[in-house]
């Protein structure tokens, strides 16, 4: 289905998105922090990437700025799984403008997520 970088610093998210991703058929790779996502992405080979905004070492608008406008495949889909609120309007409109092509709140269902993937994995193989 696809290859997917996810980056997270809670150990447990990803080791539930992993879960999930394994169960959907995805394969996947993991970092605890901005800087391993970036160093896995240039690497190649990722689908899409999904990442958390607030991390360590390098945060989430550094990844997607890197994959927008240094890496060799800037055309990536980035999913944004983050804690902020819908309703914090400015925060995802500035996830948003970064290049994020979705953003979805941890509060939401994972299978939305799934849908995600599965929608933008899909254009991109279009």
């Amino acid at each position: 289905m696809g290859h997917i970088l996810i980056a997270d610093d809670h150990v447990f998210l990803l080791k539930a998105i992993s879960i999930l991703l394994s169960k959907e058929g995805y394969t996947f790779e993991t970092a605890i922090n901005g800087q391993e996502a970036i160093d896995l992405f240039d690497k190649g080979g990722f689908d899409a990437v999904i990442t958390d905004i607030d991390m360590p070492v390098k945060n989430g608008m550094e990844v997607i700025s890197h994959i927008r406008n240094v890496s060799a495949n800037p055309s990536t889909p980035i999913i944004v799984l983050s804690s902020l609120y819908k309703d914090e309007d400015k925060s995802i409109a500035e996830i948003e403008l970064a290049g994020a092509s979705t953003y979805i709140s941890k509060m939401d269902s994972p299978l939305g997520i799934v849908g995600a993937l599965q929608s933008l994995v899909q254009v991109k193989a279009s």
